[in-house]
């Protein structure tokens, strides 16, 4: 896995091989949390708007399932004891690049200050505090799913 991580190779060929997303769908969620409870709950939650949601528990993992799977928005913890947000962040946009989920990191600082300067160095699309609630989110995730990405703009 750590050779992955540290790729200088664009994963589009392993993206390309597998089958595209539909045109219109509910949008496929990867959920990066630790705590179990956590996890399950903002899970479930998010099922309830009608997202598939798929959940992993390390950012080692996070970048095991993209290569597995193609997500529409990757909400993830930014403090992972393995390899942390910002990291995994970078590297997701560097690989996947157009291809590459939304990214929505979730940090343990209340202050917006420290959110700013996570997505900016990350590449991340957003950064909430860990206590933005779950609604909140699958909020800005439908608002997403109503606009074309930019990479996606008409030709």
């Amino acid at each position: 896995m750590e050779n992955m991580f540290y790729s200088d190779t664009p994963h589009d060929a392993t993206k390309a091989s597998r089958p595209a997303s539909k045109a219109h769908h509910n949008p496929r969620i990867l959920l990066a949390r630790q705590g179990f409870i956590a996890r399950h709950l903002a899970a479930h939650r998010l099922r309830k708007h009608g997202y598939e949601v798929n959940s992993v528990t390390t950012g080692e993992a996070v970048l095991e399932a993209l290569h597995q799977s193609d997500y529409d928005v990757l909400l993830m913890d930014v403090e992972f004891p393995d390899v942390n947000g910002i990291l995994a962040s970078r590297h997701i946009r560097e690989c996947w690049r157009e291809k590459a989920p939304r990214i929505v990191g979730r940090s343990r600082s209340p202050f917006p200050e420290d959110h700013q300067k996570i997505k900016n160095e990350g590449g991340m699309d957003v950064c909430v505090s860990r206590t933005t609630r779950d609604e909140d989110i699958a909020g800005l995730i439908k608002d997403w799913s109503r606009q074309q990405r930019p990479s996606q703009g008409s030709s």
